[in-house]
């Protein structure tokens, strides 16, 4: 429950940062109290890696061959 309390000052402190709470220890009450709180999706350590895979690609973040290394150690999407 203390990460769903850092939520809500997480998101006043950047705007464009979407937070997902990902925990092995969730319940009803503590997704519907993230999601109260700004975060931008609710995932338990149960979720297979192909749904897991979909859900970061939803919030627009490049998976494995999409990434692409801009020379100086970021890597970034390649417009997929």
């Amino acid at each position: 429950m203390e990460m769903v309390e850092l939520l809500s000052g997480i998101e006043a402190q950047t705007l464009e940062t979407r937070v997902v709470l990902f925990t092995g220890y969730g319940s009803p009450e503590i997704e519907r109290e993230a999601r109260q709180r700004g975060a931008a999706d609710y995932w338990e350590k149960t979720v297979q890696i192909p749904t897991l895979v979909e859900r970061v690609r939803a919030l627009g973040i490049p998976v494995g061959d999409e990434r692409k290394e801009d020379g100086n150690g970021f890597v970034a999407g390649n417009g997929k």
